[in-house]
């Protein structure tokens, strides 16, 4: 059973400039997603969703990139007001 202190522990991890840095790293993976990847998805066939390969790849993207900002949103102190 993990203690309180411990959960403490793993919460101010990202409060550091580093576990910031790691957070915010992750805002190159919707860019690479979609700048990278294109070449590889540029496929009419197959159809996923009713849609050319490509277009679902661009809407892929654009619901990862949703995510990705909504962690980075959720870790980041300074949106919440917190001193650093």
């Amino acid at each position: 059973m993990k203690k309180a202190a411990d959960y403490c522990k793993m919460k101010t991890v990202f409060k550091t400039k580093r576990g910031e840095l790691m957070v915010k790293l992750l805002l190159i993976i919707p860019f690479l997603f979609l700048l990278a990847g294109i070449p590889f998805a540029n496929k009419i066939h197959p159809m996923v969703l009713g849609m050319p390969f490509s277009l679902f790849w661009i809407a892929a993207g654009i619901l990862l990139s949703t995510a990705t900002l909504a962690v980075v949103y959720h870790f980041d102190h300074q949106n919440k007001g917190e001193e650093q």
